[in-house]
């Protein structure tokens, strides 16, 4: 892997910036789906990997930017036999967001920014077809204003329109308007609230009718022409409590609770309860530990596929500091279970359990380089099938600052 963060100019002349980190994956085995194909060999790039141009005209700041992402499963993907199919729930995928947002500066404590931005992902796996292969053209706007130094009030929302490449998910509109407040609390905390209400509605599909292709018979894409749903979302709430700030001297945490809608693929959407916790603690000098974990409640609007997914995980991280080296371990652990609804036709359902542990070693080569090491193991459970796959990966990258 090679990561390169580079500039060049000024804010007030222009300053183009890029940020990436991708590289090569090399495999003893073919039965990996890598993000540039299925085989031995790929290329991957990692999410947040952005080229952007960024400049200020008096109180009007402008952004160009563009950002891609190519990655291989998140989870290995094993199906069982039919009924009772296991679906991955991840799977590769590249995707590129074009987009453009302005930023005018109306008074020291009143700002209003636009964005518009283009997404446009695509499946890796050439047994996948068209499925899950979407555009998505969004437009959001926000105004904020700071009430004072311990409080910022605001208003945004945002208009999007979707359209798939195949016919098996609904092209359809989502919109969303909501106000949003940050204040400052005793203790060194913040809190902040994001409300509001939002709304989906889909083109109309024609009743799901199977297709099942002797060759692979298990592909979501071919077992039914369409997910079935034409469920619309109606005006609904959604909102995002965050609480961050510093427990002491060494520690600092997080805690989000919510409920949103989204897009989903086997719907036309998901409902979705959360819970996400996180703590940073300096243990002595140099080392630092840190904790997270979330829970989740989903559910899907209807269609065929429609089910209702549990899923939970932690991850802790271990970091020592000697000079120029730093070493970290981390372990992962994620449970992922799902169910169909009582009205689907298809019965999908399946758990999964994933550990993942790593090792990672960082040296400084100079100011403007690093060279990076590391290792990790990842081990998936599937119940139902009674089926563990391992996967064991090493690591070697450099990071260049230009």
């Amino acid at each position: 892997m090679l990561s390169v963060s580079a500039s060049h100019g000024s804010l007030e002349t222009g300053l183009l910036s890029l940020n990436a980190a991708g590289g090569v994956i090399l495999a003893d085995s073919d039965d990996l789906f890598l993000s540039s194909g299925n085989g031995e060999v790929g290329w991957f790039m990692q999410p947040g990997s952005s080229l952007t141009y960024d400049v200020k005209i008096g109180d009007v700041t402008i952004s160009l930017y563009n950002r891609f992402s190519a990655r291989p499963d998140a989870v290995l993907n094993t199906q069982g036999l039919f009924p009772g199919l296991v679906l991955s729930p991840f799977f590769a995928t590249r995707q590129n967001d074009l987009g453009a947002a302005v930023t005018w500066q109306m008074q020291t404590d009143l700002s209003l920014t636009l964005n518009y931005n283009w997404a446009s992902s695509s499946p890796v796996r050439s047994e996948m077809g068209e499925f899950g292969e979407r555009d998505i053209h969004s437009v959001l706007a926000s105004l904020s204003w700071d009430v004072c130094k311990a409080a910022r009030l605001g208003i945004d929302g945002g208009y999007a329109w979707t359209a798939y490449k195949s016919d098996f998910d609904a092209d359809g509109e989502q919109w969303h308007v909501g106000l949003f407040a940050e204040v400052s609390l005793p203790f060194e905390h913040r809190l902040r609230l994001d409300a509001g209400v939002q709304g989906m509605s889909f083109e109309a599909l024609s009743d799901a009718q199977f297709f099942v292709n002797p060759f692979n018979p298990f592909n979501p894409s071919q077992l039914l022409t369409n997910t079935g749903d034409n469920s619309d979302l109606s005006l609904t709430p959604f909102y995002t409590l965050t609480l961050s700030g510093r427990l002491s001297e060494n520690v600092v945490h997080e805690l989000s609770a919510g409920y949103e809608a989204n897009l989903a693929l086997m719907s036309n959407y998901v409902q979705a309860h959360f819970v996400n916790y996180g703590i940073q603690a300096a243990l002595w000098r140099g080392a630092s530990l840190g904790v997270s974990g979330h829970f989740e409640m989903a559910e899907d609007s209807g269609g065929v596929f429609a089910g209702d997914t549990c899923s939970y995980g932690g991850v802790a991280r271990l970091q020592q500091t000697f000079g120029k080296l730093i070493l970290s371990a981390s372990y992962g652990f994620t449970h992922f279970e799902t169910d169909s609804q009582s009205q689907t036709l298809l019965r999908v359902w399946g758990t999964t359990d994933q550990h993942a542990m790593g090792l990672t070693a960082a040296w400084q080569l100079c100011p403007k380089s690093s060279l990076y090491l590391g290792w990790q193991h990842i081990s998936t459970a599937l119940e139902r099938t009674d089926e563990t796959a391992e996967q064991s990966r090493a690591m070697v990258g450099m990071r260049v600052v230009f």
